[in-house]
Parts: C-alpha cells; structure tokens; sequence
C-alpha cells in the first residue's frame, strides 16, 4: 500500500491566560484530498465558556465544509487548505502544523482522535 502525506494542527483553548494553561479541544487534518476537523468543548472543565467554545467549534466546523475541494488538489499543508491567523491574542490558539506519511489517512485522524482524547460534536446545541 502506498503512503500519502498529511498534515494536521491540533486547536487548544487557553484555560488560565495567565499561566497559560491549555486544553486540546480540536483536530485539523489534511490528506490532499479531505480536510477532517473534530471539536469537543467537553474538554473544558466545568461551564466555564463552554457555550462559546461550543459555537466556535460549529464555526470552524463550517468552515472547514466549505473548504473541502470537490476533487484532489495538489496542495500538501494544512495551512494552504485551511488558513489561519498565526500567533496569540485569543483564547484559542492553533498548535504547530506536523507533517508526515501514513498509508491510511483516515485511520490516522482516527488515532489521533484516540490520542487527544475526542470526541466529535457535530450537532452541539448552545
């Protein structure tokens, strides 16, 4: 089986601005051919903001729909496919971009779900 390159970002909410505590709330994922993204605001503890990361989540959700292409693309990162503004200033902040050659793209996202521990909300209510 032949492997493919993908790229993927992880989206963390900034629990303690002052200490800079974070959560993983998100995963970005592009194979050249689907972007995948998987929110969960039940990553942040208590109601704390919890109805706004919620709608931000479904933002991004919609976002990333419109930009899935119709067909396979020759664009190889995440940050062609999906661009972001880089840098701090909010209280959800993009994570690195990693790279790297897998021979199962959807199995991938699906481990790294695994990893961050997430679970997808795609009919969240607010």
């Amino acid at each position: 089986m032949s492997s493919q390159i993908i790229s993927f970002r992880f989206l963390q909410a900034v629990t303690n601005p002052v200490t800079d505590d974070h959560v993983t709330v998100g995963v970005l994922h592009w194979d050249g051919e689907h972007l995948r993204f998987v929110g969960d605001s039940s990553k942040v503890a208590g109601d704390r903001g919890r109805s706004t990361l919620a709608r931000a989540l479904v933002a991004i959700r919609m976002q990333v729909d419109a930009c899935n292409p119709a067909k396979p693309s020759l664009l190889e990162d995440v940050r062609q496919v999906f661009p972001v503004a880089e840098g701090d200033g909010s209280l959800l902040r993009w994570a690195e971009v990693h790279r790297g050659l897998t021979s199962n793209s959807e199995q991938h996202f699906k481990d790294l779900l695994e990893t961050a521990d997430l679970a997808d909300e795609p009919n969240a209510t607010f």
